[in-house]
């Protein structure tokens, strides 16, 4: 019940929102929403919200970090920093296409001695994680518009110990997954979405050890496969868009798994509630 009455006051502050603004609308073909779509920015637009940064360079170039990692270090000694492009085609026609590729970096090491009880042993750790994005959105019309997202995720993770004995770790591991966006726009302002997201698969997990003493050279390599019992994850979250001249708000609250947000990889648990928001400025 709860739940129920934010939703529909999220709804109302939406729909109140919209009214007030259509003096100063902005068509969907003008603005298109660029997240979970093949859309960019214009040439020297900025798009600005609590969790991303973005800034086109040309209208078929988009760069963009996401924002709240740079802030973490109060608790883990290290920024991640993040950064990404999107490549859309230059035809700009109904049917748009694009790719995007992201890098997140974590310096672990002050993490991964945390967990070392000998303070004499360091151990230098570095996380990667790229996801990739190929996407299509079709406008077919003035109305109606419908994205596709195939994403792959990549993480890897290497370590490196020296205590007379020099151990070199490698974990690698890959996600692929697909997301589904429709937008229908009521007014020019106000629309409504659909989301739905699953995981299509996901690849067993790989680690390579190689150990070196004086006189011997040993190498181990062994893999984690998902479980049998192992049943994809999704969400599916309806939503509303209110887009003005130069402010948007995308929000939903739907089920299943929610999507890490940054290294677009689902949460392992049952599913739940999954909450849909975004509030950001585009001049």
């Amino acid at each position: 019940m709860h739940a129920r009455a934010i939703a529909l006051g999220v709804l109302a502050a939406a729909i109140t929102l919209a009214t007030a603004a259509k003096s100063r609308a902005m068509t969907p073909e003008e603005h298109p929403r660029v997240d979970y779509t093949a859309y960019a920015l214009g040439r020297n637009e900025f798009r600005i919200s609590p969790f991303q940064f973005q800034y086109g360079v040309l209208d078929e170039i988009t760069l963009d970090t996401f924002v709240v990692p740079w802030f973490v270090f109060p608790w883990i000694d290290v920024p991640i920093p993040t950064a990404g492009v999107k490549l859309r085609d230059w035809f700009h026609g109904p049917l748009a296409l694009s790719f995007r590729a992201n890098i997140v970096y974590l310096n672990a090491t002050a993490l991964s001695n945390d967990l070392v009880t000998n303070q004499v042993t360091i151990a230098r750790t570095s996380v990667f994680i790229f996801p990739l994005e190929l996407n299509a959105s079709l406008r077919f019309s003035k109305h109606f518009t419908q994205s596709l997202e195939l994403s792959v995720v990549q993480a890897a993770a290497t370590s490196h110990v020296d205590e007379g004995v020099s151990i070199h770790g490698n974990v690698l591991m890959n996600t692929w997954s697909l997301t589904s966006l429709s937008e229908l726009w009521l007014t020019k302002v106000f629309a409504l979405s659909f989301l739905g997201r699953i995981m299509l698969a996901e690849s067993p997990v790989i680690a390579d050890a190689n150990a070196r003493v004086p006189g011997a050279d040993v190498g181990v390599r062994f893999g984690a496969a998902p479980p049998d019992d192992y049943r994809p994850r999704f969400s599916l979250v309806p939503g509303i868009s209110v887009h003005v001249e130069n402010f948007g708000l995308d929000v939903g609250v739907g089920y299943g798994h929610p999507w890490l947000p940054v290294v677009r990889v689902p949460y392992v648990g049952r599913p739940t509630v999954v909450p849909e928001f975004n509030a950001y400025f585009r001049f």
